[in-house]
C-alpha cells in the first residue's frame, strides 16, 4: 500500500481544530497470492474553530471528514470471474467506530 499526503494544513496531527487534510493511497494485490485487485482511496478532512478559546485552547470546533474509494479486479478474462475476483474481506463496508450512517 502506497500513501501520500497531498495537503496537510492541520494545526495538530492527533487533535486538529483548524486546517485541512487531503490524502491518497493506492494498493495493488498481485499473484502469487489469491487476491488480484487495484484499490484507490482518497481521504479528506476539514476542521474549523467555531467558538472563542477556553483557557488557551480552542473551545468549540467543527470537523468534517470523508473517504472515497474504488476497487477493481485485475487479471480476469470474463465478467463472471471478475465479479467474484475481489474477496469479501477486501471490499468496502459501511460502518465502523468513527462513522455516521
Amino acid at each position: 500500500k502506497y500513501s501520500c499526503s497531498l495537503l496537510d494544513s492541520r494545526d495538530s496531527i492527533s487533535n486538529p481544530s483548524a486546517g485541512s487534510l487531503l490524502q491518497g493511497s493506492l494498493e495493488v494485490a498481485l499473484p502469487p497470492g489469491s487476491a488480484t485487485f487495484v484499490r484507490g482511496e482518497v481521504t479528506a478532512q476539514h476542521h474549523r474553530v467555531l467558538g472563542p478559546a477556553l483557557m488557551g485552547e480552542p473551545g468549540l470546533s467543527l470537523s468534517l471528514a470523508g473517504n472515497l474509494g474504488i476497487i477493481r479486479p485485475i487479471l480476469h478474462q470474463t465478467e463472471k470471474t471478475a465479479a467474484r475476483a475481489v474477496h469479501l474481506s477486501d471490499r468496502y463496508h459501511l460502518g465502523g467506530p468513527n462513522s455516521l450512517r
